[in-house]
């Protein structure tokens, strides 16, 4: 069964939240042809990538356009100039064109784009310039500091804000709805909001799909999204996974925010060093480390990207947890 994040994805402009953003996305289809690049600027799971699904398949409404003339790369996963120079560039150079659709650019789609070198950033401007009649690009990004001016002298930067907890939970109904799901009281919703206070959407479905077989009785089973996850066999499977990142990903799809991985983690550590006599700088690194990653999380950085960093540094300054 497909996630509840992936099935009601917003599918068309006109399904999203927030009558802002959607002036915006309309008006970014309608002079979509232009020559113009974008940079889409906000924290995780409020719409970036949707964002673009929707102006995609707005412009090729036919999937074998979009297999033809659309690349999607998350610079999370690879972010060298290399995978620039190997498939970005020869990318923006193909002659492609739409079978279906009088719309005739290339649509380039880099995710996480903050995670982009500076160095691969730097060779990606000049074929901003190179490409433009071609190919449209879109960077979504959580940090645009980590953008080069460059890059963002060339592009139009578009703001997502985050969503209120109103516009949250009255998408939350509508998927208990669809689901012809019993509403939950009023009492479950304001429990339900503290899990809920960064603006995330896509977190917030995460979490109702994780407790959804709870709601009936939730007063009996609130604990299951107030405690945090058992993370004693994931600091004993860190020292042992080859792809670190896939591992991460694996974690944020059990419906545990990225702050409650942090704070288990953080718990598990200090029961261990309990147990054992440790050097204070060994300690104090290890919490340095989970603090910046928290720290990142809550500013709405990819909670994978995070992940993988922590458990990387954990690595290195921590021995096996038997």
């Amino acid at each position: 069964m497909l996630p509840w994040t992936e099935l009601y994805r917003p599918q068309s402009l006109d399904r999203f939240v927030g009558s802002h953003i959607l002036d915006l996305l309309i008006e970014i289809q309608s002079i979509g042809t232009e020559n113009l690049h974008f940079v889409f600027i906000g924290p995780g799971g409020i719409g970036k990538t949707s964002a673009v699904h929707a102006l995609v398949k707005t412009w090729l409404p036919h999937a074998e356009d979009r297999n033809n003339m659309v690349l999607e790369i998350n610079a999370s996963d690879d972010c060298g100039v290399d995978k620039i120079r190997k498939d970005v560039i020869p990318f923006m150079h193909r002659q492609s064109r739409a079978c279906h659709s009088s719309f005739q650019k290339k649509i380039l789609i880099l995710d996480e784009a903050d995670c982009i070198t500076p160095a691969a950033q730097a060779c990606l401007r000049v074929e901003l310039e190179k490409c433009i009649d071609d190919c449209l690009v879109f960077l979504l990004c959580n940090f645009v500091k980590k953008i080069i001016p460059p890059i963002l002298s060339r592009t139009i930067p578009i703001a997502f804000p985050r969503l209120s907890w109103e516009q949250i939970r009255s998408c939350l109904e509508n998927i208990l709805i669809d689901r012809k799901m019993e509403m939950p009281t009023e009492e479950f919703w304001i429990q339900f909001r503290q899990e809920c206070q960064n603006g995330d959407l896509r977190q917030s479905i995460e979490k109702l799909q994780f407790v959804s077989p709870f709601l009936k009785h939730w007063e009996k089973n609130v604990s299951v999204w107030t405690t945090v996850p058992n993370t004693r066999k994931i600091l004993m499977s860190i020292h042992k996974t080859s792809d670190v990142m896939a591992f991460a990903q694996k974690l944020d799809r059990q419906g545990f925010t990225g702050q409650s991985w942090v704070r288990g983690i953080l718990e598990e550590i200090l029961h261990q060093e309990e147990k054992c006599t440790e050097e204070e700088e060994g300690l104090a690194s290890r919490i340095v480390a989970l603090a910046d990653a928290e720290y990142s999380i809550c500013c709405g950085a990819y909670v994978p990207h995070c992940l993988a960093e922590l458990f990387l540094k954990l690595c290195s300054t921590t021995t096996h947890v038997s």
